[in-house]
C-alpha cells in the first residue's frame, strides 16, 4: 500500500516528466576480461527506452580569492550533463559504462559515473559525451 506522499510524489514526476521530459534510449554495456579492450553489449539487461528530464553542461565564473592581489581563485567550474529518471521508468538500474542515447538530438552518451539515487524515487545520471 502506498502513502498519500507516495501518490503526490508519483503525480508531481508526472507532471514534470509531461512539461520538462524528453525521450531517451538507455543500452547496457559490460567490461570484458581483458581491459584494454572496449566494452560490449550486455545481453541480460534488454535496451530501452524512457522520458527522464535533461539538463545540460553547466558552467559558472567565481571571483578572485580574497587573499590578496597576487593570490588567483580557480576562474570557472564546470559540470556534467544528466539526466534525472523516475526510478520506476527504468526496468533496471543503469551503471558507469552504460550508454544514453538523448533521441531529441541524437546525442550518444556514456555514464560517466555512478548514477546517484536522490531517496525520493528519482537518479541523476551523469554523463560524458562520446567521442566519435
Amino acid at each position: 500500500m502506498t502513502t498519500p506522499f507516495d501518490d503526490l510524489a508519483a503525480m508531481l514526476s508526472d507532471t514534470v516528466n509531461d512539461c520538462f521530459g524528453e525521450t531517451f534510449r538507455f543500452e547496457a554495456f559490460k567490461p570484458v576480461d581483458d581491459v584494454d579492450l572496449p566494452t560490449v553489449a550486455d545481453a541480460t539487461r534488454p535496451t530501452f527506452e524512457a522520458v527522464g528530464i535533461w539538463a545540460d553542461q553547466s558552467s559558472s565564473e567565481l571571483p578572485h580569492a580574497r587573499m590578496g592581489p597576487d593570490r588567483r581563485a580557480h576562474g570557472w567550474t564546470a559540470g556534467h550533463p544528466t539526466v534525472l529518471m523516475a526510478d520506476a521508468r527504468m526496468p533496471w538500474r543503469p551503471r558507469a559504462g552504460d550508454q544514453i542515447t538523448r533521441l531529441a538530438d541524437g546525442t550518444v552518451y556514456r555514464i560517466s559515473k555512478p548514477p546517484r539515487p536522490d531517496g525520493m524515487g528519482h537518479t541523476t545520471i551523469p554523463l560524458t559525451d562520446r567521442k566519435r
